[in-house]
């Protein structure tokens, strides 16, 4: 979409994504004359104009203002002395509870953001006695631009003393200075702690959030004039993406004082006597203050809850000018982006909408371009009132940064009282304007407006601020029926999003002629009878509307399958197709009359009801597809087809991207998918289409594109031939070709036929003659003459030199056969085109070219195609294919292979029915059916479908795709635009509009009912807990025991009880420690103590998208499986390698020998780049050297059962193995699953995650050689099990599914998958992670790796393989081989290994009491599309760059300044320099780091372990490395290599200055894998075993639990000494007596009213020695600390008292209770107390006891 300015400028870039509707369920407004939103309105529908003059209280016009005019104005002086203004506010501070003597100190703005607030919550009904609002998920965005004019003011008291002394200076007296001071800052702000706050402009929705606890984000917008529209915005965007669901976005602005007024005289851009938008008397605009808020939501909830909707926000479009003429110059091509934009969100035409809040300043220039602007974009309008223009600035001003609230406050009340409102001060049409030629017209008087025809009465708002930034919103008026379907389609597309299927997200985009066009279905039925049959079409019937006449009527596509009944073994069975309800009720009507009388059959076939008694065609049965040639083509054929079948149009869109490079630029769907053509357009279409170089390639395209269409049916054939170039599509369907080589093939073949040079082209003709004749006749003539096509038995297509072929044609006609000559260029499949056999063959040559996947016969001999024996594909199909195009073509012959192969049904699946007919003619009298799919003159529709019901009486029903079926286009889904579209009124808005009073007079009032039964109650879960807790106790019902009723009058409960519930809850829930509960009085009381419920409670999940700013991703568990040693998971593996100790190994003469077996020669490479190939004749020819497994039994370390364990290839055992080390290093304990006996004896049978995380718990399996290890060994044995038979686990031991087998194993059911990278692979499963927690797929991932190349079954094998391709070392002596970054390097060692990671959210682990090991900043996988085995050093050093500039932006980081901190992890193979890794990593660094890399740690373990292949070893070491602040050191380096420089290669031990970690990983085929990573600090242990053994508690809802480490897991007992198999095993990790769980609080006892005896009084105890009195100042206690507290904080005496809470009720911050406190001592002489604590004493009558 584009659009062209008014001075010839095309604007781009104006498509946008859809936007999800937001309601307005509440407003509000303090503006100029008006106090609240009614007022407002009022006043606007009044025309009411609220400007005047400044009053001296704001500032003195005498001293600021001059009778100056635009341009004529003494600097720092202003000509405009009027604006509007608010008046008669104050804020309502004990409401609030904001100490008076703070509020000089905060800017208006934030007051009146804070009254607004409150106000527009109320107006949705969710104030005080209403709905309750969710304020943990509700946030604020306001907008302000220029602060307020507190800043200002305040200035003046700091500017002072230097205006003091500059009065001295010029000899003004000390007391003269003093009273000017003294002057000048009467009536300004104080500075003190307050003032800062006070002023800062974000500060505004801070202090909304603060006073109204709302908890969801807050923050400021400042975009100039259009800062309102940009707070909207992003108030949507949060809604729309779930951080939120309610949102406060609005705008306050109060800058009204005379700088203001100076500086915008200086530009000229004030009015100094009114604003009259778009009139002539229109000379700049007039400034006005105020602050209008919305409270949005989604509009489905806002639908669920039962709110009144006052308007649906459906776009906000926004742009910059760019550069253009100056930075506050408008711009019509930024404000035709802004507005087409908004539109684009919508999906409506902006000619929909009948109201424009325009910008509308009242200046000439910027009116005229802004009714421009709209002018190009309202289409299909005439001249006249068709579109109301206003701006609510006639009648407040411009409020600046408040002003777009303003106007969409003015358009959601226009919608919502459906009223066009006026615009004051229109008189006489601003001149510059063609008022007769758009549009648009002012009304001056507010209009009733009518309900337009086809769609919600629909307004849009524009806003253009300086810096050139422009805003337009759309919104409608809310429908209910209408938003109820469009809500429907918005919630599909989130469940899309979310990754829940869904279409309702679907466009339409046909209208409903257009969609009847493609329109079709089919009936199947069937019996044991006709009259079986027919009883069951008696009773299809269907009720509601149709959709022949009503676009949202019910379809024949999808509605006619639901009436299916058919079995193929049915005796009689029936298919009736339709692509009209129409023509479906006649043909039904139809078969009931003459479906008893088997003789008209026939006849009602050709009306397109099939029905049959003949039984239907055996499963063994074969299906062919037959592919029509040259001749069959026709202009629009398969473009209905295209239109209904995703899988046409895709075929179509490959041919396109094919042959557009072929045909210079020109598509084919361009000529050949067309309809509703003139006569003169169809000639020039079918011309084209007679081209060989044009007709071939579409005619295998349309081939293509209905076998599609019939594969998205399920039909897909056994065998296939085709006719000519219909041989090319053949060898397609059967896998020979692809469809790129197929139609590059099918081009050339045409255009080397095409330009044979040759004198005489030769001629072609039809022969309708019995073969035996034509080829007697032929045989008869003299010269060349052939039977080009045998097609059949009674047609023949003969070819050859000219002469020759008419005498022949003379012959046959002599005798009565026809002939037709035919119109080709040359006469082909004869001698004449054999020039171009060599051309194209030498073309095909370098063409892929397979063996076929299913038989195939051949044009030229009319046999079989080859299948695979073992040769040259290629060889073996080019000696059928390469002289196809000058051999005859044998179809009779081939039609005969393919029956006797088998074949029945013989489909054409192609264009027309020349296929059909002949093989009806080849195989007459024989059981066959032949079946046409495409013609012309049925239809593209109706033909497909007949060919389907054909299909289906033979015994092959279609797979119906169903309404969701991705087969079908979106827009065939979708449905017609006029079931969802809008239709523009014919008759002007003006006209349709009715006068309304314009003074006086109730607000005009909506009523819309209300569902407070839908609304969700954030705290449902806790009260529920809470409920069944004490329902339990007291036997009332759990709604009963919630809320404020007293637990011990009202339920009966003892101390006793309420205190099982309150331990009961704290070992459940997570609590508020800052919640006295031992005073709990009521079931709310401990509602309110929980801060978040169990996991069993909660039912529902809020989407989160990716936070990690606020929820790292982190580390938590790692693992680390090495070779060599004594075990390969030894405790101490990561220490071994920072000792330096190898892992690495001679291997055996057996295994040395192996490899010599294999008769390897191996490729030489040298640091110069040569190349050489050699023998391997001797030991010191091959690999010596291996990292080799060491002991290692699943079941014995791990518990994992021998036969679970025999299932699974090496690598899965390694991998689950280092995966349950790495749960326990996360202190993540599997929990057990039972059986219990008959006799109560409980069994644990396996062990697996806690049910809490066993759904949001993710798995990547990452490995190079998962499962070739039993491969390798089945084929040394033939799969033999050991007992003679085929071994059943075969499939589970060689399938790579480690990932789905550890998920077995333990119970997880999030997502999992697994990935090759080839040596990348575990490198790149953090990226996997990474994105998957950033997309809430999951919480956490848990990524296992393993590889065992060296082990006794694979080691020959990969061991060749890195032999052979030169990879390798030969020697065998370790310290002269492994040597990493050495310039002896030469080749690497095979090693084995495995590593396991545990990433989650933080907050996942801080709940448990885990602290991280490092949190991962970034990932990236790439790939350089380079080489097999060679690393592409430009393009590793480009990906290594871009990453760390990514990382760099993304979190603040400087390269340089964290290289000296950052370990960097190297893939280095040590092998050769040339493409190696070391090569292309040390350039990446220098090119990223530069001079920075030489104070990176390099670190690299190969050198100990070998490579490893896809295991993280290095990954989890740089982890091991951060954590421990050990790094190992770098192999057996002896010898620099210059090619790499001075690197600070680590020499091992510690280096405990390391904050992050940069991993580098490389595959074969170029891959690429990076991670960055920093470390996590923290003190003390990294498990609070005490926070982790309350979190399992809490998760078990028992304290009788305890935590043991059992052969390698961490694993939680439940009861364990209850009648437990075996008792409890394994070591204790976690138990009650070795760790004190936090005891739950004491209630406290309440004791009962004892009742009073009056008794003889005891002698008085001796008094004790009195304490010494403390001076204390005259006058009560009591009224001298509340003295000092009102002059702290201006609140008056009345309103303090001594047992309020400062901060909860007084609003007292720590600050001002600090300084209340020193007041109280000095006035009182107290000592300082060094262990007073002021939060021990939240209230006054507490401080004053101290």
């Amino acid at each position: 979409m584009s659009v062209t300015t008014a001075d010839g400028k095309q604007v781009d870039g104006l498509n946008q994504a859809p936007f999800e509707p937001i309601a307005v369920i509440g407003m509000a407004a303090l503006m100029p004359d008006a106090t609240s939103i009614d007022e407002f309105w009022q006043n606007i529908i009044d025309a009411h104009v609220s400007i005047k003059e400044v009053s001296k209280d704001r500032w003195d016009p005498d001293i600021y203002w001059e009778n100056g005019a635009p341009g004529n104005v003494t600097e720092g002086k202003t000509y405009s002395k009027i604006g509007g203004f608010v008046e008669g506010y104050e804020f309502d501070w004990r409401r609030w509870r904001q100490p008076p003597g703070t509020l000089p100190q905060i800017d208006p703005c934030q007051l009146w953001a804070v009254t607004v607030s409150a106000d527009a919550i109320d107006n949705a009904g969710y104030g005080e006695g209403g709905k309750t609002l969710d304020r943990a998920r509700t946030g604020v965005i306001f907008a302000n631009a220029l602060g307020g004019e507190n800043r200002s003011e305040s200035n003046i008291r700091v500017y002072s003393a230097e205006m003091r002394q500059i009065a001295i200076d010029n000899g003004a007296t000390p007391e003269q200075a003093d009273a000017m001071v003294e002057k000048m800052c009467e009536g300004t702000p104080r500075i003190d702690e307050d003032t800062m706050p006070g002023e800062l402009a974000n500060v505004v929705s801070g202090r909304v959030a603060n006073l109204l606890d709302l908890q969801g984000p807050n923050y400021s917008t400042d975009a100039a004039c259009a800062s309102s529209m940009a707070a909207l915005l992003d108030a949507c965007r949060l809604l729309q993406t779930r951080q939120v669901d309610t949102m406060l976005a609005g705008a306050t602005d109060r800058c009204m004082e005379a700088p203001t007024y100076a500086k915008f005289s200086a530009i000229g851009a004030l009015s100094p006597s009114h604003s009259t938008p778009f009139d002539a008397r229109a000379n700049g605009f007039v400034m006005g203050e105020g602050a209008g808020v919305l409270l949005l939501k989604r509009l489905s909830d806002a639908i669920d809850d039962g709110d009144d909707i006052k308007a649906v926000i459906r776009g906000v479009g926004g742009s910059s000018d760019g550069r253009g003429k100056g930075i506050t110059a408008p711009s019509q091509r930024g404000q035709v982006q802004a507005v087409s934009r908004a539109y684009a969100q919508a999906g409506y035409d902006p000619s929909t909408v009948e109201l424009v809040e325009a910008h509308g300043t009242s200046t000439k220039v910027g009116d005229a371009t802004e009714l421009s602007t709209l002018s190009l974009l309202w289409k299909g309008l005439d001249g006249g009132d068709h579109i109301a223009v206003g701006s609510v600035k006639s009648q407040i001003g411009h409020l600046k940064a408040a002003a777009g609230i303003a106007g969409i406050m003015k358009a959601c009340n226009a919608v919502y009282h459906a009223t066009i409102p006026p615009s004051a001060g229109f008189e006489t049409p601003n001149p510059t304007v063609e008022w007769d030629e758009i549009p648009f017209f002012v009304p001056t008087k507010a209009l009733d407006w009518p309900k337009p025809e086809s769609n919600p009465r629909r307004a849009g708002i524009s806003a253009f601020g300086f810096g050139g930034t422009n805003f337009h919103v759309t919104l409608e008026e809310y429908v209910p029926d209408y938003h109820a379907e469009l809500v429907t389609e918005w919630d599909g597309r989130w469940d899309a999003y979310a990754g829940l299927a869904s279409d309702s997200s679907l466009k339409p985009t046909m209208t409903h002629e257009e969609l009847k066009a493609i329109e079709g279905g089919m009936l199947l039925l069937s019996g044991e009878s006709v009259d079986a049959v027919k009883s069951k079409l008696t009773a299809v019937s269907f009720s509601g509307t149709n959709f022949d006449d009503d676009p949202k009527g019910v379809r024949l596509s999808f509605t006619l399958p639901e009436k299916w009944s058919y079995e193929t073994s049915d005796a009689v069975r029936m298919a009736i197709t339709a692509t009209s309800w129409a023509e479906f009720n006649k043909r039904k009507d139809l078969a009931l009359k003459a479906m008893d009388d088997q003789g008209k059959w026939g006849f009602l076939m050709s009306q397109g009801i099939l029905i049959t008694s003949d039984p239907a065609m055996p499963n063994e049965a074969k299906v062919a597809h037959m592919y029509p040639g040259q001749g069959s083509q026709y202009v629009g054929m398969t473009n209905d087809l295209h239109a209904r079948f995703t899988g046409v149009g895709k075929v179509w869109e490959k041919a396109d991207i094919t042959m557009v490079d072929v045909l210079d630029g020109e598509t084919l769907s361009s000529f050949v998918l067309r309809q509703n053509l003139s006569d003169d357009e169809k000639k020039e279409a079918e011309h084209k289409l007679k081209q060989t170089e044009y007709t071939q390639p579409a005619m295998l395209t349309a081939d293509l594109a209905i076998e599609a269409a019939l594969n998205a049916h399920g039909h897909k054939p056994d065998m296939v031939a085709g006719h000519s170039l219909g041989e090319y599509a053949a060898l397609m369907s059967a896998g020979i070709l692809d469809m790129d080589g197929a139609l590059r093939a099918a081009a050339a073949r045409g255009t080397e036929m095409g330009s044979v040079e040759i004198d005489d082209k030769g001629l072609m003709a039809s022969v309708t003659a019995p073969y035996e004749r034509i080829a007697e006749i032929i045989d008869e003539v003299d010269g060349y003459v052939i039977a080009a096509n045998k097609n059949s038995p009674k047609m023949t297509v003969i070819a050859g030199e000219t002469a020759p072929v008419k005498e022949a044609m003379s012959r046959f006609e002599a005798e009565g056969f026809q002939t037709v000559a035919l119109a080709t260029s040359h006469a082909f499949h004869s001698r004449i085109v054999a020039p171009a056999n060599e051309p194209l063959r030498r073309f095909l040559e370098n063409l892929d070219i397979n063996w076929p996947k299913i038989p195939i016969t051949s044009n030229v001999d009319g046999g079989w195609y080859p299948m695979d024996d073992g040769t040259d594909s290629k060889t073996a199909i080019l000696s059928k294919l390469a002289p196809q195009m000058a051999s005859s073509v044998e179809w009779t012959s081939q039609i005969n292979s393919m029956y006797e192969a088998g074949a029945r049904i013989f489909l054409e699946v192609g264009p027309k029915r020349a296929l059909t007919v002949f093989a009806s003619q080849i195989l007459e009298g024989k059981p066959a059916i032949p079946v046409m799919t495409n013609h012309p003159k049925a239809g593209g529709i109706a033909t497909f479908l007949s060919a389907l019901g054909t299909l289906a009486l033979a015994g092959r029903p279609p797979k119906w795709p169903s309404r969701d079926s991705p087969h079908l286009t979106p827009g065939f889904r979708a449905g017609p635009i006029e079931a969802h579209g809008a239709l523009k009124p014919s008759t002007p808005l003006r006209e349709r509009s009715k006068p309304l009073p314009s003074k006086g007079g109730d607000v005009v009032t909506q009523t819309v009912s209300k569902s407070p039964d839908n609304y969700l109650d954030p705290d449902a879960a806790k009260k529920a807990l809470v409920g069944e807790l004490i329902a339990a106790h007291t036997g009332y019902p759990a709604k009963f025991c919630q809320g404020n009723v007293d637990m011990r009058a009202v339920l009966g409960m003892s101390d006793d009880q309420i205190q099982a519930v309150i331990t009961s809850v704290h070992a459940r829930c997570s609590t508020d420690p800052d919640w006295d509960i031992t005073v709990a009085k009521t079931p709310g009381d401990i509602t309110r103590w929980i801060t978040s419920a169990p996991q069993s409670v909660i039912t529902s999940r809020a989407t989160k998208l990716d936070d990690r700013d606020d929820d790292p991703y982190v580390v938590t568990g790692i693992s680390l499986g090495l070779p060599g040693g004594e075990r390969v998971f030894d405790e101490g593996n990561f220490e071994k390698l920072v000792r330096g100790e190898t892992c690495i190994s001679e291997v055996s003469d057996d295994y040395k020998q192996r490899l010599l077996d294999k008769n390897l020669v191996r490729l030489i490479k040298g640091r110069d780049g040569s190349v050489g190939m050699e023998a391997a004749k001797e030991f010191g020819d091959i690999p010596q050297l291996a990292g080799i497994k060491s002991a290692f039994d699943p079941e014995e370390e791990f518990g994992i059962e021998a036969k679970i364990a025999a299932a699974w290839d090496i690598t899965t055992q390694l991998a689950c193995a280092a995966g349950l080390i790495a749960l326990r290093d996360a202190g993540i304990p599997l929990t057990p699953v039972e059986q219990v006996g008959k006799g109560g004896l409980r069994l644990i049978r396996s062990w697996q995650m806690p049910s809490a995380y066993r759904d949001r718990t993710g798995i990547v399996f990452a490995s190079c050689f998962a499962g070739l290890q039993m491969s390798a060994k089945h084929a040394k044995q033939n799969g033999d099990d050991g007992e003679g038979c085929f071994d059943r686990r075969y499939l589970f031991q060689i399938l790579n599914m480690g990932h789905s087998q550890f998920a077995q194993h333990v119970g997880i059911r999030g997502p999992n998958t697994t990935i090759n990278l080839a040596c990348a692979s575990a490198t790149a499963a953090f990226g996997v992670a990474e994105d998957w927690l950033a997309n809430d797929r999951c919480d956490r991932v848990v990524i296992i790796s393993a590889d065992d190349v060296t082990g006794e079954d694979l080691w020959e094998w990969i061991g060749a393989g890195f032999a052979a391709s030169g990879a390798a070392s030969t020697n065998n002596v370790i310290k002269e081989t492994a040597l990493p970054f050495d310039k002896r390097r030469n080749g690497l060692i095979l090693g084995m290994g495995a590593a396991a990671f545990v990433v989650e959210r933080k907050s996942e682990s801080d709940a448990r009491g885990v602290q991280p090991i490092a949190e991962i900043l970034g990932t990236k996988i790439s790939n350089s599309a380079y080489h097999g085995t060679r690393l592409d050093v430009e393009h590793v050093a480009q990906t290594v760059n871009e990453f760390v500039g990514e990382m760099e932006n993304r979190w603040g980081l400087d390269r340089h300044q964290i290289a000296p901190d950052t370990v960097f992890f190297s893939h280095e193979t040590y092998t050769p320099a040339r493409g190696g890794s070391a090569q292309a990593e040390v350039k990446a660094l220098r090119e990223t780091f530069g001079s920075s890399t030489d104070s990176l740690v390099i670190a690299n373990t190969k050198g100990f372990t070998g490579h490893p292949m896809g295991v993280g070893i290095e990954d989890a070491s740089m982890f091991y490395g951060l954590l421990t602040g050990r790094i190992p050191p770098i192999a057996n380096h002896k010898e620099v290599d210059d090619e790499l420089g001075n690197l600070n290669l680590s020499k091992g031990g510690d280096y405990s200055n390391l904050k992050y970690g940069m991993r580098f990983a490389a595959g074969f085929g170029s891959q690429i894998g990076l991670s960055l990573v920093k470390k996590f600090d923290f003190s003390g242990e990294r498990i609070d075993k005490k926070k982790l053994f309350a979190w399992n508690q809490s998760q078990a809802g028992t304290k009788n639990l305890e935590l043991r480490v059992l052969k390698n897991k961490l694993v939680a007992y439940v009861d364990g000494e209850n009648n437990l198999h075996g008792g409890i095993q394994g070591d204790e990790y976690a138990t009650p007596s070795l760790i004190e769980a936090a005891a739950a609080p004491v209630v406290v006892k309440q004791e009962k009213p004892v009742e009073v005896v009056t008794e003889k009084p005891l002698p008085a105890p001796a008094p004790s020695p009195a304490p010494k009195p403390v001076a204390a100042p005259s006058g009560d206690t009591t009224q001298i600390v509340i003295e000092v507290v009102v002059n702290h904080t201006g609140y008056p005496a009345d309103f303090v008292e001594l047992d309020q809470d400062l901060e909860g009720e007084l609003g007292i911050d720590t600050v001002k209770q600090a300084e209340i406190m020193a007041d109280i001592r000095e006035k009182f002489s107290l000592p300082v107390d060094e262990d007073f604590v002021l939060a021990d004493y939240p209230t006054l009558d507490r401080k004053s006891v101290v």
